[in-house]
């Protein structure tokens, strides 16, 4: 503080600095995050459904009764599919449900497109019988070698199944007979909509000559298992 004399009055003045940041050192490093959030599609796969249910055989002929000739059995699966979802365990997408927008349909390949093989195999070679009061009884039931299960196979007029390639028709006299019911190849393109929809029926004869050993009696019949097992086709 300087000190001025005037008058005898002493007077006193003060000088005050300004506050100021040192300009030799720079600013300290600031940071801004980037973020974003995106949804994402299910991956696809292929689904297949029908094939998981009893196959009921009938006599052609309402009503008829076995009687030592040959007697015509015959069944039907319905709209048995594949076809391309969004992979959510446990759910079973179908063609008559799809709908656009659906989580359970709209997918994506995500470059790992796949073709779908679906083979069927036989397991067993024979038709066992047997009655309420004797499950034992199988002198009604016959080897397939003897008389084997027809399989016919039809598109469904409501199936698209472009590309494609379905089995018309084969028939199971073995044990262990396969038959590759439907194909269609990999493709680098394949739609995640694709599908394919086919009616299946089943027929067979109770050979003639046959003696149940409880005449009047009614019987019932045990087949083949028909085991469905689906592959995966890349490139």
């Amino acid at each position: 503080m300087g000190l001025l004399a005037s008058s005898g009055v002493l007077v006193g003045l003060s000088v005050l600095g300004t506050a100021q940041a040192d300009w030799t050192t720079p600013p300290d490093d600031e940071s801004q995050d980037t973020t974003s959030e995106v949804a994402t599609n299910l991956w696809c796969t292929w689904v297949v459904n029908g094939n998981d249910s009893a196959i009921e055989l009938a006599p052609t002929v309402e009503g008829a009764e076995y009687e030592g000739e040959e007697f015509a059995l015959e069944g039907a699966a319905l709209d048995q599919e594949a076809l391309v979802a969004g992979y959510v365990a446990p759910s079973s997408p179908t063609i008559a449900d799809r709908t656009d927008g659906d989580d359970e349909y709209d997918c994506s390949w995500y470059n790992n497109e796949k073709g779908l093989s679906l083979v069927v195999t036989a397991d067993g070679g024979a038709f066992t019988s047997a009655t309420t009061a004797d499950p034992l009884d199988n002198t009604m039931g016959w080897l397939l070698s003897d008389s084997g299960l027809a399989i016919t196979y039809t598109q469904n007029p409501g199936g698209a199944c472009a590309g494609w390639v379905l089995s018309e028709d084969s028939t199971v006299d073995a044990d262990e007979d396969s038959t590759e019911v439907a194909r269609i190849n990999y493709s680098a393109e394949m739609s995640t909509t694709e599908d394919c929809s086919w009616d299946t029926t089943y027929s067979v004869s109770i050979p003639a000559g046959k003696e149940p050993a409880a005449p009047g009696s009614a019987y019932t019949f045990t087949g083949p298992t028909l085991v469905s097992t689906v592959e995966f086709l890349g490139a």
